[in-house]
């Protein structure tokens, strides 16, 4: 996974790009590998007016890292701290759609069990009329339960379900990204409650 593909392509372009990971590609294959697979993580600013481009820089498929945080942008800067599941809902009917008509490559549904990044800045006053621009300043979405995190896994199965021309692939963002509110690694807070939602959304009988 290719984080920030505008640092390749503002500096190689797109065709200077694809001759890159053609040659990392041939360099694996020479190492015993059957090659490498390049996918673009699509969540830094300076990527998203290039994904037009990403075809033609060489890279397989793309997806955002965390879709929960681009979605806030769609509720009203009154609304301080936006409701996992309402943004969640957003994520699915708006950002997904947006993301995926914006390439020809395949592009894999992304799912997040939260967002919040209170843990990076420092705390704003916070003024008498309500502005998350203004406070907090970030985003952090509240009251993401394992049953809303659950319902998001079966909206992108379903999603993905719609796609059959593309791998049925899901990404998940993220493992351990404690600093960004968005892990399913187990807390005090909830237990293993993410990783069982992700099973019963999978149907995984563990």
């Amino acid at each position: 996974m290719l984080w920030d593909m505008s640092l390749l392509i503002n500096r190689f372009g797109a065709s200077g790009t694809h001759a890159l990971l053609d040659e990392l590609r041939a360099f694996a294959r020479k190492l015993g590998h059957p090659g490498v697979y390049f996918h673009a993580v699509c969540q830094e600013p300076g990527v998203l007016p290039l994904l037009g481009e990403l075809a033609a820089a060489g890279v397989e498929s793309y997806s955002l890292y965390n879709s929960i945080a681009p979605a806030t942008r769609l509720l009203p800067d009154e609304v301080e701290l936006p409701d996992y599941g309402i943004v969640a809902a957003a994520a699915v009917a708006e950002i997904w759609p947006e993301i995926d008509a914006a390439s020809s490559l395949p592009c894999f549904a992304n799912i997040s069990p939260g967002a919040d990044n209170a843990p990076r800045v420092l705390m704003r006053a916070r003024p008498e009329k309500p502005s998350r621009a203004q406070w907090p300043g970030t985003v952090i979405v509240v009251n993401e339960t394992p049953a809303a995190f659950e319902a998001l896994v079966k909206a992108a199965l379903a999603y993905l379900n719609q796609r059959s021309n593309i791998q049925p692939v899901l990404t998940i963002g993220c493992w351990n990204e404690w600093t960004e509110g968005h892990y399913l690694l187990p807390d005090t807070r909830l237990g293993y409650g993410m990783l069982r939602a992700l099973a019963r959304g999978l149907q995984v009988n563990k």
